[in-house]
């Protein structure tokens, strides 16, 4: 059974959590004031704490009969949040509609 977001909490991939420290270590992106490792860390695990609740997600070998169903490459780590989400027995809070098409019942619009 799922667990509902607002029952249970909420949680993030692994993939996503470190894509978001990239993202506030890289030059360009913070505008010429990348934050430095230790910062950029420091940041995003005060900003999930900040929401309560929260859980980073381990994902799992990639299921390949998902990625059959992608119409191109900008889906394949959308799925890949789907299979996360699928295999958690979470909800895949998107507003992304090809995901709420492909996956309806997992992927859930925001409420």
């Amino acid at each position: 059974m799922a667990r509902s977001c607002e029952r249970d909490g909420w949680g993030v991939t692994v993939e996503t959590y470190l894509g978001g420290i990239r993202k506030l270590m890289n030059p360009r992106i913070m505008q010429g004031s990348p934050l430095r490792a230790r910062e950029a860390i420091k940041t995003a695990r005060t900003t999930l704490a900040r929401l309560g609740r929260g859980q980073i997600v381990v994902g799992g070998q990639p299921d390949d009969s998902l990625y059959e169903k992608a119409q191109g490459h900008g889906q394949i780590m959308d799925f890949y949040l789907a299979q996360v989400a699928r295999d958690a027995g979470m909800k895949l809070v998107t507003r992304d509609a090809g995901l709420l098409a492909v996956f309806p019942g997992l992927a859930v619009y925001p409420k």
